[in-house]
């Protein structure tokens, strides 16, 4: 049976370590022990085979460590340390037991539309390692309605970023392709984008085409896509 990852056992006493004290936001080295201790017990659980446990705990951690990061001066990097460790503990974790696609892709998303501390890439990660033929229509689905659902360019470029991934991930290079039409809000990274996978799929010219299209067509962005245009040439047809 496919579980739902549900951290609200442990969300209660992984919140306290932030409110236990106003000080402690300026503690990195005490709050990130503090939250240790909640990664060590999912490593016991780990040890008995209990996964599904063990992803509660990581999530829960992972959720209220970039919720309380606007609060914390973590200029030496411990509480980042913390976050990378806990992205990839959590994701091999998945790996081990059978959850719950829908509810995993949706909170996952609803997670990296909200962080904006530069864990974008790891949450990106997050759902790309776990998605797979029999489940990316499920997050598929989710990035398109939240895609749909954006006014802010920003907001639907953010979307759009983990969309073309999983199909470059996938190698469903026409959903791809159609994506960059459909959903790019900038035409220089709408052509980028298509230039460079025609070149991943062999078809030089017609990467070369999306360049000259961008060019043509991005008079801010002119001088960036003329350059990659001459790396293209330089590289794959032999041109100085």
């Amino acid at each position: 049976m496919k579980q739902k990852i549900n951290s609200s056992n442990y969300i209660k006493e992984i919140q306290g370590v932030f409110k236990r004290s106003p000080l402690a936001y300026f503690n990195i080295s005490d709050i990130v022990d503090q939250l240790n201790q909640f990664k060590e017990n999912a490593s016991k659980l780990l040890e008995d085979k209990d996964y599904y446990k063990a992803a509660c705990i990581y999530k829960g951690l992972i959720e209220k460590s970039i919720e309380h990061l606007d609060y914390l001066e973590d200029r030496e990097g411990k509480m980042g340390g913390f976050l990378f460790e806990l992205f990839s503990l959590y994701s091999n974790t998945l790996q081990e037991f059978e959850w719950d696609e829908q509810d995993f892709f949706e909170e996952t998303v609803e997670l990296y539309i909200k962080e904006e501390f530069g864990f974008a890439t790891e949450i990106i990660k997050l759902l790309i390692v776990n998605v797979n033929r029999d489940n990316y229509n499920v997050l598929e689905t989710i990035l398109k309605r939240e895609i749909k659902k954006r006014t802010s360019t920003y907001e639907r470029d953010k979307l759009v970023d983990p969309l073309l991934r999983m199909y470059n991930h996938l190698g469903e290079d026409r959903k791809y392709l159609d994506s960059c039409e459909l959903y790019s809000t900038q035409a220089w990274e709408r052509y980028d984008n298509a230039a460079t996978k025609y070149e991943q799929m062999g078809f030089i010219e017609q990467a070369v085409k999306a360049y000259e299209e961008g060019i043509a067509s991005s008079e801010h962005y002119k001088n960036l896509l003329e350059g990659k245009l001459s790396q293209l040439k330089s590289r794959i047809l032999g041109f100085n």
